[in-house]
């Protein structure tokens, strides 16, 4: 399976899709996790020490060749086999998963990262996904859906709070999504405080959205996030990890 994850910045996206990560891997999938991210921080939430997870190699343009189509137009193709590439540029994460980071902005003016989009879109098409899960945990902005980035995932989950503009930035992401054809995409709700179960599933009944999971408000997450540490290792007994688990349950049934 090829699955995403986008959502309103401080949804809790990272700590959702690392934890969904971690998760895969207990139960015994090959875990491939891409950090779509121009500021990475998915290998904090994998259990990776702060100064190893910067030390993978960038996805860049220069991993693919662009062909000439027989409508005039182009195709990107990868300029070495994927087993190459991911083997290049990968580093292993906790629960054995293999994480790429999709680039860093290293300098101010630097410019756009036009080129690492499109490597990730090209890469994650050439993936094989008959035995194993892709995990990507995409930025903030949509720009990856604007660039088409995630446009060969299978699930594109969208993580989403009880506030509005939260909500709102899910609906605007799902119909991004829908454009790109991507054929499924749902809503998790995440850090539900009591009293606020029926705020998100109310809001996706009137959208038609799917509502795939709710994740409760969860104190040890952030307490993971103090210690930059995985929420996985630090309390996988917790709520909100087990959350998590009836998610994995969902996307794999």
């Amino acid at each position: 399976m090829k699955i995403a994850f986008a959502g309103k910045g401080g949804s809790g996206k990272t700590t959702v899709s690392g934890t969904t990560a971690r998760v895969l891997a207990d139960v015994g999938y090959d875990v491939i996790a891409i950090d779509g991210d121009a500021n990475p921080n998915l290998g904090t939430t994998l259990g990776l020490p702060r100064d190893a997870f910067d030390s993978g190699s960038p996805l860049t343009r220069d991993l693919l060749q662009v062909n000439g189509d027989n409508r005039g137009g182009s195709v990107s193709t990868l300029a070495k086999p994927i087993e190459q590439i991911i083997d290049e540029h990968s580093i292993e994460a906790p629960g054995g998963i293999t994480l790429l980071t999709m680039g860093r902005a290293e300098h101010a003016g630097s410019g756009c990262m036009c080129s690492n989009h499109a490597a990730v879109r090209v890469i994650i098409r050439e993936i094989d996904d008959s035995d194993k899960a892709v995990v990507l945990d995409m930025e903030a902005s949509p720009e990856h859906m604007t660039r088409a980035s995630t446009e060969h995932v299978e699930h594109m989950l969208l993580v989403a709070e009880a506030y509005f503009k939260s909500l709102e930035t899910a609906r605007r992401y799902h119909k991004l999504a829908t454009d790109l054809g991507i054929p499924n995409v749902s809503v998790v709700a995440n850090k539900v405080q009591p009293g606020d179960d029926n705020v998100v599933a109310e809001y996706c009944k009137a959208h038609g959205f799917d509502l795939i999971a709710t994740i409760p408000h969860e104190p040890k997450f952030a307490e993971a996030e103090r210690l930059g540490a995985a929420p996985f290792d630090i309390a996988p007994d917790s709520s909100g990890v087990e959350a998590v688990r009836k998610l994995v349950g969902a996307l794999t049934q």
